[in-house]
């Protein structure tokens, strides 16, 4: 009897299948507890006893474009993306997001196969401690699998009182660099000032209070917010600013900063010395520009072309200017025939609108919208002063080009009214500006340097 026993129980045992063993799925979250704001890795590992030839489908109530509780650093779709790898190396096909992906296993010396799915993510201002979901994953064969529940409670920093004008950055190590351009400037000129900072979260940071900082106040310079600019993974903080009095060389001022660095789960205060900037008196204009500019204010420009030859009335002394010009030019052209080399003008004398003038206040003046007006005048009257082909440039361009062909200052002017011209054009709101007078002004100033 117990012979027989024993042949059935090795029948049974010979018949049934063998148990599947179904993969091992695990949630972590590094660090563990990380700081509201802070950056941090949810990874997922899954771990099969053997090859698979089809992975499954995951599925997990936070795999979301838009999770609540924390953001994404990179977008899901893009991350799962990035972690694609090319043939030959292991892969395994895995339905995740509503999308079939190809992520690369890593075999174990034991024959398993391991997979390991990083998702980086900054933690938001949470309401309550945060649970994610079990990830559950849906073999071929229609069996679940359920990873663990995570907890995470997010700690809250604990700033230090920040003093006034300190710039708060965030949580982490960051890198700030300052530059200036010019490191001298005479009064009236700008001063291009950029903030360029590295470093976590750097999306989310305000602006620097430059405005509340002692050496940067209105009795000493006024300042302006430039739109910022990204530089790699650098944002960079512009600004523009006018010195109100002269000053010695010496740093623009200093930075206080403030970070919380997770590490020593503490605030860090560190300080950034802007560079060094002189501020120094104009030169006296020289006699023949503001004659030339006295005279440019008279010279009837807005009127047709006829009038370019008259003189308006109530002018005496200006009377006896041409006659002496002319009286010059005559005798000049009698003692300095067959030397056309020669400069027949006084340069001490007004000189009248030049054809370069005249040809851009004609366009200006054919111009339906005088903002786009006047930047067409700027670049008629460069071509025909100096030559230049550029139909629209751009204000680095006339920066390169204007350097060194004309004073600091006038190129600083020109680089004004060119902007005002963009302000007016593509600006949220009309500019109100007295074209014709800014026009002349500028016109004034090339012609009495040129």
């Amino acid at each position: 009897m117990s012979l027989v026993f024993l042949m059935l129980c090795w029948l049974g045992g010979a018949v049934t299948p063998p148990a599947t063993v179904l993969p091992r799925l695990e949630l972590r979250l590094s660090p563990s507890q990380p700081l509201v704001g802070q950056e941090a890795r949810l990874c997922l590992s899954i771990t099969w006893p053997a090859v698979p030839d089809e992975g499954g489908e995951l599925t997990a109530a936070w795999l979301v474009p838009e999770p609540s509780g924390w953001v994404w650093l990179m977008p899901l779709d893009q991350l799962l993306c990035q972690q694609q790898v090319p043939l030959p190396q292991r892969t395994l096909p895995l339905r995740l997001a509503g999308q079939r992906w190809r992520l690369p296993i890593v075999l174990q010396p034991d024959g398993s196969a391991q997979l390991e799915l990083m998702l980086p993510l900054r933690l938001t201002e949470p309401e309550a401690e945060l649970s994610l979901s079990p990830v559950q994953l849906r073999l071929p064969n229609g069996l679940n699998v359920t990873s663990n529940r995570l907890l995470v409670q997010p700690r809250r920093p604990t700033w230090a009182a920040a003093a006034p004008g300190q710039w708060r950055l965030g949580l982490g190590r960051f890198k700030v660099q300052a530059e200036v351009a010019p490191q001298q400037l005479f009064l009236g000129e700008t001063l291009a000032l950029t903030l360029g900072v590295e470093g976590p979260g750097v999306a989310d940071l305000p602006r620097p209070p430059l405005t509340k900082l002692q050496a940067l106040g209105p009795s000493a310079w006024r300042i302006e917010a430039l739109p910022e600019t990204w530089q790699g993974d650098q944002r960079r903080f512009r600004f523009r600013l006018w010195p109100v009095q002269p000053r010695p060389l010496q740093p623009l001022a200093l930075l206080r900063c403030q970070a919380y660095d997770p590490d020593l789960d503490r605030t860090i205060d560190f300080m950034i010395t802007l560079p060094e900037v002189a501020v120094l008196q104009p030169p006296p204009p020289s006699p023949r520009a503001g004659h030339n500019q006295a005279w440019a204010d008279q010279e009837p420009l807005l009127e047709p072309e006829a009038a370019w030859d008259t003189l308006q009335a109530g002018t005496g002394p200006r009377l006896c200017t041409w006659t002496l010009a002319v009286v010059v030019t005559l005798t000049s052209l009698w003692t300095c025939a067959g030397r056309p080399s020669v400069v027949l003008w006084p340069r001490w004398l007004p000189r009248p609108w030049s054809q370069a003038t005249r040809a851009a206040w004609a366009v200006f003046q054919s111009a339906a919208d005088p903002a786009a007006g006047s930047q067409a005048l700027i670049t008629t009257y460069l071509r025909h002063r100096l030559g230049w082909s550029l139909a629209q440039p751009t204000v680095a361009e006339l920066t390169a080009r204007l350097a060194g062909q004309c004073p600091d200052s006038l190129l600083e002017e020109t680089l004004n009214l060119w902007r005002l011209g963009d302000a007016a054009r593509f600006g949220p709101q009309p500019t109100l500006v007295d074209w014709p007078r800014r026009i002349r002004a500028w016109l004034a100033a090339w012609e009495a340097v040129t």
